[in-house]
């Protein structure tokens, strides 16, 4: 079975970076060479989008993976995600 791709955008706590590996294809978009290549690869097939508080996700990044379904936060706030992105794309709160 193949396991789904995940993009994180910074990598979280080593254990819990480890856990996502063991269900999912994790690729940290921070350690990325070329970003817009990574994603360009991962959008066919990426539903699954991790961010952090800090870094949050803007509408130029969900837009680079147009099959995303989910966009997960860890951390206190949403101020740095594009939730009206969200909303208008069926990726709400």
């Amino acid at each position: 079975m193949t396991r789904s791709p995940l993009v994180v955008v910074e990598p979280l706590y080593g254990p819990v970076m480890e856990e996502l590996a063991e269900h999912f294809d994790v690729h940290v978009l921070a350690d990325a060479s070329d970003r817009e290549a990574l994603l360009a690869q991962l959008a066919p097939a990426c539903r699954l989008l991790l961010t952090n508080s800090a870094k949050g996700a803007d509408a130029p990044l969900m837009q680079a993976l147009p099959g995303l379904r989910m966009v997960a936060c860890s951390g206190v706030g949403t101020d740095r995600l594009d939730l009206g992105y969200c909303r208008a794309h069926g990726r709400s709160e």
